[in-house]
């Protein structure tokens, strides 16, 4: 992951380092609110706007938004991945498709060339529980991952961490931009979520990125995060290379 000038052009980071905590949890910083990132956001290159996906597909219900706005880029590219266009109904296929897919998925490697041979499992279960970095990556990762798969299962408003953007990622071939301007900071927060080009050679599991979807994470109601969908200004459509 990485965080760049609002200048900066977009430049991918492949894979993750298990015993940096930092790249963890890049969602828990300040985000800003959807006004100093629309402000931002048309200074980035190329230049984005900010599209709540209430306004394409009506108010999602609490947790929804990650997958509801994925799904408003990935319809405009022309490339439907649920059985209904963006909605509630389609949010919820989605988040389900990547828990099934991340249990199914759980033990194939991440990063062959990694000496630590990390799994798709381990890396959502280094991504969403804190602990396990005390742990020095030598505790039973499996505990953490299939709360994990229980916890976004059955408890949908909680929203989608960034376990599930890892797995997401994975499932359908995306490279995930993240972007948030916190009022404390001059920069804008970009992160990139996609799986590393050697766990793909490995097996047909998990999908090399072709497509790039770009995400923004603003205040939302109750000190909650919302996201929000990011498309070019330009109303390009994007092909991630």
């Amino acid at each position: 992951m990485i965080s760049g000038l609002p200048f900066s052009a977009p430049h991918p980071a492949q894979g993750l380092r298990l015993g940096d905590p930092d790249q963890a949890w890049c969602l828990e910083h300040s985000v800003g609110s959807q006004q100093r990132l629309s402000t931002m956001a048309a200074l980035l290159l190329p230049p984005r706007k900010v599209e709540c996906p209430s306004e394409a597909i009506g108010t999602p219900a609490r947790g929804r938004c990650v997958p509801a706005s994925i799904l408003l880029q990935l319809e405009r590219a022309g490339q439907r991945k649920t059985r209904r266009g963006p909605s509630d109904a389609a949010a919820d296929e989605m988040r389900l498709r990547v828990i099934s897919f991340a249990e199914r998925c759980m033990h194939a490697p991440w990063d062959p060339s990694d000496p630590s041979e990390a799994t798709l499992g381990q890396v959502i279960a280094a991504a969403s529980c804190r602990s396990y970095f005390l742990r020095g990556k030598q505790g039973p990762w499996k505990a953490d991952f299939e709360s994990w798969a229980r916890r976004h299962r059955h408890r949908p408003q909680e929203g989608c961490d960034c376990g599930w953007l890892w797995a997401a990622a994975a499932c359908y071939g995306l490279a995930i931009h993240t972007y948030s301007a916190p009022s404390r900071d001059l920069l804008v927060k970009h992160h990139v979520f996609e799986a590393p080009a050697s766990a793909c050679r490995a097996g047909a599991a998990l999908r090399r990125a072709t497509l790039g979807v770009h995400l923004g994470f603003v205040e939302g109601d109750n000190s909650g995060v919302h996201a929000v969908s990011m498309p070019s200004l330009l109303g390009r459509r994007e092909v991630y290379k």
